[in-house]
């Protein structure tokens, strides 16, 4: 295991851990009672599998460029080969928490998203060869929502120098808090928003200490070539300069930031053309 790879498992613990440690507050706070344990572990989500999520459900895409017939363009499916894993239950929403009333009704799994035909969701695409330019790509403005007592959307991609807006679309208070290559811990009351700049290439991970359940990944690019698939496992990436690339998958749990044998396929762009591709993420055998 690299360096890198102890150091993301190593955060990612102490993530868990505070969670665990907030949810331990409260259930063992004076006055809380058998009924109300057995109320908590009833929001706790299942343990086997992968959240269906309705079309309408989607988080918002980014804006799409113009098509330039100088360049090339990829399109295409990620599907999940094999049953969906069955993963350790989530935390439960406390029964005392006082925001549970907002919250529980919301209350989801989204680490494995499938929609039709097993498509999946949430899967980052961009290429793992893709020369670094001297040009810093286009800065843009992302939205990261509390909504639902959840991160909307679940994975953010961007590029360097883009400025990601974090709202707070609830009535409860939230607080934001991002480590690794974006630092910051905000709290943030309803119908408020801040914002901040992704100022290096890498990987961070959002959590709510308010509510530990909440959290999203963010991935920061080099360069503008990426996308995220969405409900339907489709994806799209327009004006890519003709040439052959090796194309990246990166799943939250199926193909991690950290793991360095990620599903990957190459293919040659070719001006004014549209590569089509199905990229396979295999499931665990168990």
């Amino acid at each position: 295991m690299t360096q890198k790879q102890h150091l993301f498992f190593f955060l990612m613990a102490i993530l868990i851990a505070g969670a665990g440690i907030f949810v331990l507050s409260h259930r063992f706070r004076t006055g809380w009672t058998d009924q109300d344990a057995a109320a908590a572990d009833d929001c706790a989500c299942s343990s086997s599998t992968a959240l269906a999520l309705a079309p309408e459900e989607e988080a918002g895409k980014k804006e799409e460029p113009k098509a330039d017939p100088e360049k090339g363009h990829i399109e295409g499916i990620v599907v999940l080969k094999g049953a969906a894993p069955k993963l350790e239950a989530l935390p439960g929403i406390p029964a005392n928490n006082r925001d549970k009333a907002v919250c529980a009704k919301h209350f989801k799994d989204e680490r494995i998203v499938l929609g039709k035909g097993n498509a999946l969701r949430d899967v980052v695409l961009t290429f793992s060869d893709m020369k670094k330019s001297r040009k810093r790509p286009k800065a843009r403005t992302l939205t990261l929502a509390n909504k639902g007592c959840l991160f909307s959307p679940h994975i953010v991609a961007m590029a360097v120098g883009s400025t990601l807006e974090v709202v707070n679309s609830d009535t409860v208070l939230h607080n934001t808090r991002a480590v690794l290559e974006m630092n910051f811990n905000r709290a943030i009351g309803s119908g408020q928003s801040f914002k901040e700049r992704a100022r290096k290439e890498g990987f961070a991970l959002v959590q709510c200490d308010f509510h530990p359940w909440m959290n999203a990944q963010i991935h920061i690019l080099p360069h503008e070539y990426f996308d995220v698939s969405d409900s339907d496992g489709k994806f799209k990436i327009l004006n890519i300069p003709p040439g052959t690339y090796t194309l990246e998958a990166r799943h939250e749990v199926l193909a991690p930031f950290f793991v360095d044998k990620k599903p990957r396929k190459k293919g040659t762009i070719k001006q004014g053309e549209t590569l089509n591709l199905t990229i396979e993420l295999e499931a665990p055998k168990e």
